[in-house]
């Protein structure tokens, strides 16, 4: 590799290192999905519901495997209560979104819905 060709090859991974959301750990920042679901856009807030779900699901598939139970919320709540749950949450905690949207998603829904075992 001659050094032209170094140099493109330093640059590209330096640049793609500071735009990939993977750099920051996590793909959706809290901020983010907050500002999704409170959008007056349709498809923003069909984002913020799939974005809540698709953490919904991925809890309760790993609670099936690990036999852990994360929250319990009843049989007959629905996705649109799952979701006015996490941005309540998130709403009245505006200081503290500093880290990845799903783990707000987790803690909303542990905080809404206890297990008591």
């Amino acid at each position: 590799m001659n050094m032209k060709s170094g140099i493109l090859a330093f640059a590209t991974i330096a640049l793609i290192s500071v735009i990939n959301p993977a750099s920051a750990g996590y793909y959706m920042s809290a901020n983010k999905l907050l500002s999704l679901c409170e959008s007056n856009s349709v498809a923003d807030q069909n984002v913020c519901v799939g974005y809540v779900l698709g953490v919904t699901d991925a809890a309760q598939m790993l609670d099936s495997e690990t036999n852990m139970r994360r929250y319990c919320p009843s049989k007959n709540v629905t996705s649109s209560q799952l979701e006015k749950t996490v941005v309540k949450y998130m709403s009245e905690n505006r200081q503290n979104l500093a880290k990845a949207a799903s783990y707000y998603v987790l803690v909303a829904l542990r905080k809404a819905f206890p297990c008591n075992e």
